[in-house]
């Protein structure tokens, strides 16, 4: 892997003509990751040759891969998700202006609300409960039932 930071990467890409970058993602508890970014020249789709574009020497590598992990380790800016670990589910879209430095994520996101819900009781003494009943729903089969048999 290079030593080169996101800042080098996006300048030497707009020297060779990319103007734009995107990556979508999407993840939560704990799990996602970025898809493989798409460069831009003019609006159309790209691929980019690194070597030339970051002046590589023979021993250097660097790939879409090593792109990728450099936005990974952009945390707070670039990957506001870190590791999408968190009682969440976000997707978007990450899009890089190469030529300010600008960048949108159009995140949507969701939160789930947890309750404990845990119960004890004794099976030989409590009284057994509807669920339907005490959750205000009505059995949908029995309901179908009635109608069918009423006409």
């Amino acid at each position: 892997m290079s030593d080169k930071t996101i800042e080098d990467v996006l300048r030497a890409l707009h020297t060779q003509g990319i103007t734009k970058v995107e990556i979508e993602y999407s993840g939560g508890n704990d799990e996602g990751s970025f898809d493989r970014p798409v460069f831009y020249a003019d609006d159309k789709s790209v691929t980019v040759d690194w070597t030339k574009t970051l002046d590589l020497d023979e021993d250097e590598d660097f790939d879409d891969d090593n792109f990728e992990a450099l936005v990974y380790a952009d945390e707070g800016r670039l990957n506001q998700w870190y590791s999408f670990a968190g009682e969440y589910s976000v997707n978007g879209t990450l899009t890089i202006n190469t030529e300010t430095g600008d960048f949108d994520d159009s995140a949507d996101f969701t939160t789930s609300e947890y309750s404990d819900e845990s119960k004890s009781g004794n099976v030989f003494k409590d009284k057994k409960e509807n669920i339907f009943e005490r959750l205000g729903v009505e059995k949908w089969h029995l309901k179908k039932r009635k109608s069918t048999l009423n006409g």
